[in-house]
C-alpha cells in the first residue's frame, strides 16, 4: 500500500499516526516536501535530492550567509535582512518558531517584490529555489542536492518537470508523470494507493493504467455541493477509487444527503486515533499559554475562580499588564518559558484555557488535547473547536458561564475528559481495523 498525501499538515499526521497504530503501514509519500519531514515518511523530491541519508541540524537564522555589512535581525515569529536601510529579505522559520531554524527566505528587490524564495531543510541545507515573476507569480522551482547540484527543475507555469539523475536528462509533461517514474523505480506496488487530496494524488489514481483498490480520506469541510472530481469516482463504477473515508461526522452526514443512495453507500465515516499521553489526575489547575498580554476575561476569571491555580506561560517577555497579575495567589507567571518548564505544566494541569487572543501558540489545544486536559474557550478565542465539547465554547459576554462550567466539573473532569474525546472525532483501532484491515 503506498499512502500518498499532497502536504504533510495536521490531518495528514492524524492519518498518518492512526494507520500506524492501526498496524496499516505502507510506503508514506508526501508530494509538496518542506524539507522537514519526519523519520519513515518521504518524497520524491527527497529521493531524488538524497535528503533522506541527510545530516546535520536547521539552519539558525543568523547563519543565513549575506555580504559584508548586511544585519540579519529577528524575532519569535520572523526574521529579516537588510543592507543598511533597505529591507533585502524576509525570513521564515519552521515549527515551532520560538527555535528560529530557517525554513524559507524570501529575497527582494528594491520595491520589496520577493523575486526567489531559498528553502531550507532540516539539515541546515538549501534544496530548493523558487523563482517568480515582477508580478509575484511562482514561475520554476529548482531542486539541488547538499552539494548544490541541480537534480530536478519545475516549470509552474507549464507543468514539466526534468530530472537530472545518473547521467540522463528525463523529461516529464507534469506531476503525474514524475510520480508514476518514481513509483517504478523504486519497485513499489500500486495495487492500493490511500489519498487525501482532489489534485495531484487524485489524478495520480485516476490516471493509473493498471486496475486497483484505492481509498480517498476526505479532511475538508464541505459547502452547498460534492467537489467536481468527488463527483467523478462516486458515479463511476469502473474507477480504482470505490471507497471515500470521511473523517469528519458533520461532513460526513452532510455529504449524504446530498448524494444519491448508491453514491452514498461508497461514504464510510472514520475518525482518527489521537494520542493519549496521560491520564486526567482531577486536579484545579489551570493552563493558558499565550503570545500577548490580550487574555479574555482573565480578571474576572482570576477573582470568580479562588479555588484555581492559574498558570499562565509565554514564550517571551510578559507586558507589565500581564505581570500585574502576578500579584495574586492564584496565579503564577512563567515569562520566557523553558522547555522543561513546559512540559511540566502539560504534565502537571488538568484543565485547559483557550482565551488568548491572537495565534494559537505551538498548537497548544492540540497537544492539551492530547494530554487529557478539559479544555474549554470564549467563541472569540476558540483556535481548535473540532477539539472542544460544543457546550465548552461560551459566549465572551458570559464569563459566568464558563466560571458555573469548572466549578460544576470539579472534581469530575475524569469523565468529561472521556465525554471530550467521544464528541470529537477521536476513534479506536478496532474500528480502523474492521474498515480498513
Amino acid at each position: 500500500m503506498i499512502l500518498l498525501f499532497d502536504y504533510f499538515h495536521t490531518a495528514s499526521q492524524d492519518l498518518y499516526y492512526s494507520l500506524k497504530q492501526a498496524g496499516l503501514t505502507g510506503s508514506t509519500v508526501v508530494i509538496n516536501d518542506d524539507g522537514f519531514l519526519p523519520e519513515g515518511v518521504t518524497s520524491v523530491y527527497s529521493y531524488y535530492c538524497q535528503m533522506e541519508a541527510g545530516h546535520g541540524k536547521p539552519l539558525y537564522f543568523n547563519q543565513i550567509k549575506v555580504p559584508p555589512f548586511w544585519e540579519i535581525t529577528g524575532t519569535n515569529g520572523e526574521g529579516e535582512i537588510w543592507e543598511y536601510s533597505e529591507k533585502r529579505a524576509k525570513i521564515f522559520y519552521a515549527e515551532p518558531k520560538h527555535l528560529r531554524y530557517v525554513k524559507n527566505v524570501d529575497w527582494m528587490d528594491k520595491n520589496e517584490k520577493v523575486r526567489f524564495t531559498d528553502h531550507y531543510n532540516q539539515y541546515g541545507w538549501l534544496y530548493a529555489r523558487t523563482y517568480f515573476t515582477a508580478e509575484q507569480k511562482a514561475t520554476t522551482r529548482s531542486y539541488f542536492t547538499r552539494e548544490g547540484l541541480e537534480v530536478i527543475v519545475e516549470n509552474f507555469m507549464t507543468g514539466d518537470v526534468i530530472l537530472n539523475w545518473q547521467g540522463k536528462t528525463h523529461f516529464f509533461e507534469n506531476r503525474v508523470a514524475f510520480l508514476k517514474h518514481y513509483f517504478k523505480e523504486m519497485g513499489w506496488d500500486t495495487s492500493q494507493i490511500w489519498y487525501n487530496s482532489l489534485s495531484t494524488p487524485f489524478f495520480l489514481s485516476y490516471n493509473m493504467p493498471q486496475p486497483g483498490q484505492d481509498i480517498l480520506f476526505w479532511q475538508e469541510t464541505i459547502g452547498d455541493d460534492i467537489p467536481g472530481n468527488m463527483k467523478i469516482l462516486l458515479a463511476s463504477a469502473t474507477q480504482r477509487t470505490q471507497t471515500v473515508v470521511v473523517q469528519d461526522k458533520a461532513t460526513f452526514d452532510k455529504m449524504r444527503t446530498l448524494l444519491p443512495a448508491e453514491q452514498a453507500e461508497k461514504l464510510v465515516y472514520l475518525g482518527y486515533i489521537y494520542p493519549q499521553r496521560r491520564e486526567n489526575q482531577n486536579r484545579q489547575d489551570i493552563f493558558i499559554f499565550t503570545n500577548s498580554d490580550q487574555i479574555e476575561q482573565l480578571d474576572y476569571l482570576t477573582t470568580a475562580l479562588p479555588n484555581f491555580k492559574f498558570h499562565i506561560a509565554a514564550l517571551t517577555e510578559m507586558s507589565q499588564r500581564l505581570m500585574a497579575f502576578d500579584t495574586r495567589d492564584n496565579v503564577q507567571l512563567y515569562p520566557n518559558i523553558s522547555q522543561r518548564a513546559l512540559e511540566r505544566l502539560y504534565d502537571t494541569c488538568d484543565i485547559y484555557l483557550d482565551i488568548n487572543h491572537g495565534s494559537q501558540v505551538m498548537e497548544v489545544v492540540r497537544k492539551a488535547f492530547e494530554q487529557n486536559m478539559l479544555i474549554f474557550a470564549f467563541e472569540n478565542t476558540v483556535h481548535n473547536a473540532s477539539l472542544i465539547i460544543k457546550d465548552h465554547i461560551v459566549p465572551q459576554a458570559e464569563p459566568h458561564k464558563l466560571v458555573e462550567l469548572l466549578n460544576s466539573n470539579a472534581g469530575r473532569l475524569t469523565d468529561k475528559v472521556v465525554e471530550q474525546r467521544t464528541h470529537t472525532s477521536n476513534e479506536f483501532v478496532e474500528n480502523y481495523v474492521a474498515i480498513l484491515g
